[in-house]
Parts: structure tokens; C-alpha cells; sequence
């Protein structure tokens, strides 16, 4: 009986360690890797089923020349998870081009590096101070390590 009483304790607390761990896999990622979900083979399709169809659409967006470039969107309506993605092959909407992080958000990559940072910050990150080259019309630098 005691020993049944102690698998059933160690079952339940089990049970309790295990729950977060799941529910935190289950959490959709604001990390923005070269890896997994974002790997450069990457696709319309595997983003749609890591972050759910209803969360993705396949629309145009204004590129800094002005020109229209179709892309996956996730997260359309919600600013601070909107992110862009841009397809080489954009009519099989596969093999990731580009990804755009912009306006409200919060998407970070690895490390911590997100938008509205201070150059201090950035180079904290870095772990030694970056250049500046300059910046084109839409106000976007380039840097250099």
C-alpha cells in the first residue's frame, strides 16, 4: 500500500514538473533564428503549420524602393507580432530571401538584438563597439563589425 501511495505521489509531481515544460513547447517563438522554423529552406507551408494557418497570410508588401514584393505575413492584424518573410522562390513560397522586423515588433534575434535598441545596447550585444557606414533614404544604417 505504501509503496502504491509513493508512484502515485511521484506520478502527480511528475505530472506538475512535466505540465510547464509542455505548455512552454507548445508557446509559439519571438526569436528569429537562421535555424528550425526560419531555416533558409524554410516555407509558406512550415511556418503555417509551426504557427497555425489562421496566423499567416500570403500578401504584397511595400519594399523601401517603393515596389510591391509578395510575402508571408504572421501575424497580420497584430503589430507587435507582425513579421515579414520574403521568398528566393516566391511562387513555391519556399527558401526564406529575407526577414523583415518592423514597426511595433516585438520579435528579437538571438542574443537579444530587437528594434528600438540604443547603440550602446547593440554593442553591449556585440561585445565590442560596430561602425556605422551610413544610412539610405528610409533612414535604415548599415554597419559594419
Amino acid at each position: 500500500m505504501r509503496e502504491a501511495w509513493i508512484i502515485a505521489t511521484f506520478v502527480a509531481a511528475l505530472g506538475l514538473v512535466a505540465a510547464p515544460l509542455s505548455a512552454q513547447q507548445r508557446a509559439p517563438t519571438t526569436v528569429v533564428a537562421c535555424s528550425g522554423t526560419f531555416a533558409k529552406d524554410s516555407s509558406h507551408l512550415k511556418l503555417a503549420m509551426f504557427f497555425d494557418s489562421k496566423n499567416i497570410t500570403f500578401t504584397d508588401v511595400e519594399a523601401s524602393d517603393g515596389s510591391k514584393v509578395p510575402a508571408s505575413i504572421l501575424f497580420p492584424n497584430d503589430p507587435k507580432r507582425r513579421l515579414e518573410v520574403w521568398w528566393s522562390n516566391e511562387t513555391a513560397r519556399k527558401d526564406i530571401y529575407l526577414i523583415v522586423i518592423s514597426g511595433q515588433s516585438t520579435w528579437t534575434a538571438p542574443g537579444g538584438l530587437r528594434l528600438d535598441q540604443t547603440l550602446e545596447q547593440v554593442e553591449k550585444l556585440n561585445h565590442k563597439p560596430f561602425k556605422i557606414k551610413g544610412f539610405d533614404k528610409d533612414r535604415i544604417a548599415t554597419g559594419s563589425n
